[in-house]
Parts: C-alpha cells; structure tokens; sequence
C-alpha cells in the first residue's frame, strides 16, 4: 500500500504526522506499507524528537520543484495537513485514489474547533472507519535517537550553566510572550503582577522567553525586589519546543499568547494557558465599565483563578 502525506513543519503538523505514519506501520508491516512526504516551502527538516527521515520511503520538498521522486508514483491514499494554495494544487497534482484532509481552518465558519484536539478525534475516526484501527492515538518520541539525545543534553547544560538551573530538578514555569504593540505600562503591571503572584504562592522561578528584551525589563522592573532573583530570561529571542523540548517538559505551566504553541502543547498533554489579553480586558470591561482600576483586578483574579484550575486539573 502506497500512501502520501502532504505538510508544513509546524509543529502541530509534526505530531499530526507522526501520530498517523505510527499508527500506520502497527498497521501494516514495513513490506506492504510505503510512506512518503512533501513538505510545503521548506527545503530541509533535521531529524527531532517527533520526525525522522529514516521512517519514511521518499521525504521531498516542493520547493525548487523537487518532487521528481514522487511525481510518477501512484499512491493508495493521501493525507494532507497543509492548506496553502501550493498545499491543493499539489493534492490534484498527485494520482490518488483517496484523499484526507485534515487541518483546523478547513471550517472557515466554524467557532467550535478552537483547538487540535477536535482534528486528532477525526484522525481516529478515520483510521477507525477506513483501517480498522480503533487503538487511542499516541505519539512516538525518537529520544533513542542518537543525535537528538546530544541535542536534549545540550539544552540541559545551557540552563545549567547560564541560568544556574537545573532542568529535571527544579520547580519552574515558562511565560513565554510576544511583544504586541498595545501592551501599555498597565498592561506590563498586570503581567508583573501576576508574576509576583506565581512566585509568592507557588515558590517557582519563571523563565521569560520574549521578542524583546525592552519588554522584558519594563515587566521586570515592576517586579518585586524580592522576586526579581526569580524571574529569568533566555537570550534567544525565537525558542521553539521541539528544539528545546527538556525545557517545556520539566515546566510545571506555560503560560504564552501564540495559539499554535499553546495547541501544539495542548495535544502534547502539558498544562498550558493561553494568556489572551484582548479576551480578558474584554469580560472585565462588561463587568466593571466604568473603573479601570476594577478591569484589572477582574483580569488579575481571572487569570489566577484560570492559572489555578489548570494547574490543579494536571496534579
């Protein structure tokens, strides 16, 4: 049996891949099954955590039309995860029996599929109907790998050494933000003030991953003297969670506003809140309309109390 899968290297998209070419080959034996992929505008993807070139047949990019080594093929079925324009001319491009196509914009009208999970029940469904494999959906992580077992060890070394921490040790949370433009001075007293919070009644450091350092000292400085000792930056401006995995495995939250990383962590199984500004000023300002002071206490309050549940449904 001949299948194609069609993807960007999202993370999300990785674990989509790795969950079905997984769940394929218990499937299938090795001898009947032939897995290969196109990646969408990327030339290369090193091995990681949840890809690895060796567990497929052909693994091309569409970039630079270096498709040679599938283009004459013929395959029993493709699934898709990509929703480019490039993503469906390829899926037509391609001699397929049948398609799947799997991806959380393909509702343009739906405000139900808020996350990933809805698409991972629908992945089941078809290896259910079509495969007859009704087994719970479960990634496989290659940290047997050799190269990636260097790459895991040197994240647990650059903590150590830079930031004095050790990873599978300590107690610890990530807050990791971009820098949006309408982040006000009450808006940075807000998130230094739930900072102050986190440490005082969790007694964790907290790792501040950010696109700007100037956001970072404007929170910082409106952290408490006591705590200021607690609140830790990583230099790089663009840390990803497969590349850094042990950081965001030991983390006991994440707390971010980028939606695809806080999904991505979510099918993942790590507690993780979204931390969605627009959102909470919006419902504080229903409830207290004419006092800002209020806004921000009702903000504090919720995401505390949101923080807390989480926290409290994972332990």
């Amino acid at each position: 049996m001949k299948i194609l899968l069609i993807s960007s290297t999202e993370e999300s998209n990785l674990l989509m891949l790795n969950l079905i070419s997984n769940s394929l080959k218990n499937i299938l034996s090795n001898k009947n099954l032939s897995l290969d992929l196109i990646f969408v505008g990327k030339n290369n993807l090193d091995d990681n955590i949840l890809f690895l070139r060796s567990e497929f047949n052909n693994v091309c990019c569409d970039k630079q039309n270096k498709l040679s080594c599938i283009k004459k093929n013929n395959y029993d079925y493709l699934f898709s995860f990509e929703n480019s324009l490039r993503g469906f001319y390829l899926r037509h491009f391609l001699n397929i029996k049948k398609i799947f196509f799997f991806n959380k914009y393909n509702r343009f009208f739906s405000t139900k599929n808020k996350s990933l999970l809805p698409i991972v029940d629908e992945i089941s469904n078809v290896m259910k109907e079509n495969f007859s494999y009704d087994k719970v959906l479960t990634p496989i992580f290659y940290f047997d790998d050799e190269q990636i077992q260097k790459d895991n060890q040197m994240v647990y070394w650059i903590f150590k050494m830079n930031h004095l921490t050790e990873l599978d040790k300590e107690k610890y949370l990530i807050l990791d933000l971009i820098n949006y433009g309408y982040y006000n001075n009450n808006h940075i007293k807000l998130i230094a003030k739930i900072c102050n919070t986190l440490i005082e009644n969790l007694r964790v450091k907290i790792f501040f991953l950010t696109n700007s350092n100037k956001f970072y000292s404007r929170v910082k400085k409106n952290i408490s003297k006591n705590y200021k000792n607690k609140l830790i930056i990583n230099v790089q401006k663009n840390i990803k969670i497969i590349p850094f995995f042990p950081l965001f495995k030991h983390s006991i939250l994440v707390i971010t506003n980028k939606k695809k990383q806080s999904m991505f962590l979510e099918l993942l199984g790590k507690p993780v809140y979204l931390f969605n500004l627009k959102r909470l000023l919006f419902k504080s300002v229903l409830k207290s309309p004419f006092s800002r002071q209020n806004v921000f206490n009702q903000i504090l309050m919720q995401t505390l109390g949101e923080i807390k549940y989480i926290l409290k449904k994972f332990n």
